[in-house]
């Protein structure tokens, strides 16, 4: 009989803690790098449209250098911790300001993210072995996260307002810094696993009992799976993101944003999805941490493809809220209750594709390859990402944003049932590997 895992509060973990301090900082940076490119550096909207994409889509880059590093001697621990470093170096460097020091300043801040974000996950993996424990995990790092992206942008923004973008930079470096002192002791603790025998994990050890440690290679079906779960995560991106773009879009031209006499701002609408995930967040973690076991039958494809189905619902409301529309220019109106109904299907789905897609992949990777594959798995993400923005440039040849929106919702489903159809290749995969590590 195997000993039990000895559980410990997730919610106060110094991974996730680390998590949430982190994604504080970043977020509420983010959220001024933009302005502060074009009016305090004086760069034209172009170039700092520019240098904000290339600074966003180059941290799906660096994670695949993150992973690499992640899966060497080193290990994840130290790896991640060094990304920390660059972070608040990437913050000092923002607020010491000038052209070539902003421009440094973001390529050390890029690298950081990368050195991080694959090895949180694989932290996080490495801490919770136990299925349900590590689905319920990741749930609560995505809501943390989530978390971090609500009120960073609100302690930024109100710093910036009261002094400038520059001092809000150098403060916003004293959350890399508490996330560094999280984080690094959190990936040397010993681990209590319920594997036959305790694991010692340091920051300067990347191995852990998961598989066969002797050959440490991905079978050709778990290949497949991964494949499948890499390009349902691509579609996931690209549909989830539009809400972003498209989707504010929509609420900026065709809902009636007034309350009283003062006019909402378009933007708002970003806000109301990490609402919803905050709000339901802790639940979606109890329920994932006390559910049946998560690897047996099609338990966890059954969950993603309800994900996936789930988002698509979400824009389909949309779709069909806004075939009065005839034409883009029309002056038809969407009302907001519709605008919250897609909204909230979409952040349920997110809930239970995001995070469960991030365990499995996870759990599927064998041991030294962990970090390398949640660095492809960040990379997948990065492509979404991608072409969610090429997609919502091309919308008004769509004429309509209902036809739009119902070809983003069809494709959620059609790889919903990509993913169902998967269902017992998965379990397949599964058993194999749980199979395999009680030899």
């Amino acid at each position: 009989m195997q000993p039990k895992m000895k559980e410990s509060n997730i919610w106060t973990s110094g991974i996730i803690v680390a998590a949430a301090l982190q994604r504080f900082g970043h977020y509420g940076m983010r959220s001024l790098l933009i302005v502060y490119l074009a009016t305090d550096m004086k760069m034209s909207g172009q170039q700092a449209g520019q240098i904000y994409g290339l600074f966003y889509g180059s941290f799906f880059v660096t994670s695949l250098i993150g992973g690499v590093l992640g899966d060497s001697r080193r290990g994840y621990g130290w790896t991640g911790s060094v990304g920390l470093i660059c972070i608040l170096t990437g913050h000092v460097g923002l607020w010491l300001g000038g052209p070539a020091i902003t421009m440094c300043a973001l390529v050390i801040y890029t690298i950081g993210f990368g050195l991080f974000d694959p090895n949180l996950s694989v932290a996080v993996a490495r801490r919770y072995h136990d299925e349900r424990l590590r689905d319920s995990a990741y749930t609560v790092l995505y809501t943390s996260i989530n978390i971090g992206a609500t009120l960073g942008p609100l302690l930024f923004g109100y710093i910036a307002l009261r002094t400038n973008a520059r001092v809000s930079f150098l403060i916003g470096g004293l959350w890399p810094l508490l996330a560094f002192l999280s984080f690094n002791p959190a990936t040397k603790k010993r681990i209590v696993t319920n594997s036959s025998q305790d694991i010692k994990e340091t920051a300067g050890v990347g191995s852990v009992l998961h598989a066969n440690t002797k050959t440490g290679k991905l079978s050709g079906r778990r290949w497949i799976i991964i494949g499948i779960l890499g390009l349902a995560g691509i579609v996931f991106a690209a549909v989830f993101d539009q809400l972003g773009s498209s989707v504010t879009l929509l609420a900026n031209r065709y809902v009636h944003r007034g309350v009283g006499s003062f006019t909402l701002p378009a933007g708002y609408v970003q806000s109301i999805n990490p609402f919803f995930v905050i709000l339901l967040g802790p639940l979606f973690a109890l329920a994932m941490k006390h559910k049946q076991s998560s690897g047996e039958a099609s338990g966890k494809a059954g969950i993603l493809s309800l994900g996936m189905i789930l988002l698509g619902s979400g824009f389909g409301v949309l779709a069909l809220a806004s075939s009065g529309i005839g034409h883009i220019g029309d002056h038809n109106t969407v009302k907001w209750t519709w605008i919250f109904l897609s909204i909230f299907l979409a952040t349920v789905g997110e809930l239970l594709f995001a995070p469960i897609s991030f365990s499995l992949v996870a759990g599927l990777s064998p041991p030294g390859r962990q970090a390398v594959l949640m660095g492809v798995w960040s990379a997948t993400y990065g492509i979404g990402a991608y072409l969610s923005g090429t997609m919502a440039g091309f919308m008004e040849t769509f004429g309509t944003f209902s036809l739009f929106l119902g070809i983003s919702a069809s494709a959620c489903w059609v790889a919903g049932a990509v993913l169902w159809t998967a269902t017992r290749a998965l379990h397949t995969g599964l058993e194999g590997t749980k199979q395999t590590a009680q030899h």
